[in-house]
């Protein structure tokens, strides 16, 4: 269950190899959790490549792997490596996917998937909403440039995600690697919550 999970495990997508352990101790040494959040995304801003969306490696890579390709196509890909090196420095971080409302609710024509990657950040003994590249978010909700997003699940990475329901999450995770699954997800827009 996802309340079994302290967020500092690895996960199929998400593992942590000597590579993402120097880099975050060499990032991170010495500061508080707060600045070890903003000092990755910070390395990530300044050194991930961003390229253009390629549906052949959509979420084949681990966070290890993009990091060592040193460039991201798109949120999934940003993500993971700023979770494992937020996990890499002692940091519980959780993958949170969303769709955007209006994706979901019909208002924008049928695109493959409009979604966006958060993660969730513990500090303090809180949890706080975050946007890789560019930090908290407002009021802690999954909010990007103005577009609200909804969550359909946390977990360690896509491949075991513990979907959002009106009681809490699901007690066994499902796999979302594909843009199939999650399209499936827009038709039974009924099973998630829209803010």
């Amino acid at each position: 269950m996802l309340d079994d999970l302290t967020f500092l495990e690895e996960g199929e997508f998400t593992r942590i190899n000597e590579t993402i352990r120097k880099k975050a101790l060499e990032l991170t040494a010495g500061k508080s959790d707060k600045e070890k959040v903003f000092a990755i995304s910070n390395f990530l801003l300044s050194n991930l490549q961003m390229k253009p969306f390629d549906l052949s490696i959509f979420r084949k890579r681990t966070g290890s792997e993009i990091f060592e390709s040193g460039f991201s196509t798109g949120c999934t890909d940003t993500a993971l490596v700023f979770i494992v090196l937020n996990r890499a420095s002692g940091i519980p971080t959780k993958y949170a996917e969303t769709l955007w409302v209006d994706w979901l609710s019909g208002k924008i024509p049928a695109k493959p998937v409009e979604g966006h990657i958060f993660v969730d950040v513990k500090l303090d003994g809180k949890w706080f909403a975050y946007e890789p590249l560019r930090g908290f978010t407002p009021n802690n909700q999954y909010i990007l440039m103005g577009r609200h997003y909804s969550e359909v699940g946390k977990g360690l990475d896509f491949s075991a995600i513990y979907l959002k329901t009106e009681s809490g999450y699901s007690s066994k995770p499902i796999n979302l690697q594909s843009i199939e699954q999650l399209m499936k997800l827009r038709k039974n827009t009924a099973k998630l919550p829209i803010l």
